[in-house]
């Protein structure tokens, strides 16, 4: 039987599977949590600030850091 554990995305909340030879999502260890392989790949350049991810990044006690662009920069 193959078992997958889930977890959520941090930025789009999308559900992810990760398990035997499955890994839909890449932990932020400076954060202490996971983001979807889509988000990691699509966020280079920072991500757009919205009142959900901010409360998020709050309630995990995140401090955001901002780039030049004013979009929030994701620990790689």
């Amino acid at each position: 039987m193959d078992v997958h554990a889930t977890t959520e995305c941090f930025i789009c909340e999308k559900t992810l599977k990760m398990g035997h030879h499955r890994f839909e999502g890449f932990g932020i260890t400076d954060w202490g949590v996971t983001v979807c392989t889509s988000c990691k790949k699509h966020t280079t350049d920072g991500v757009v600030e919205t009142p959900e991810l901010l409360e998020r990044m709050r309630e995990a006690g995140i401090a955001p850091s901002y780039n030049s662009k004013g979009h929030i920069i994701i620990p790689r």
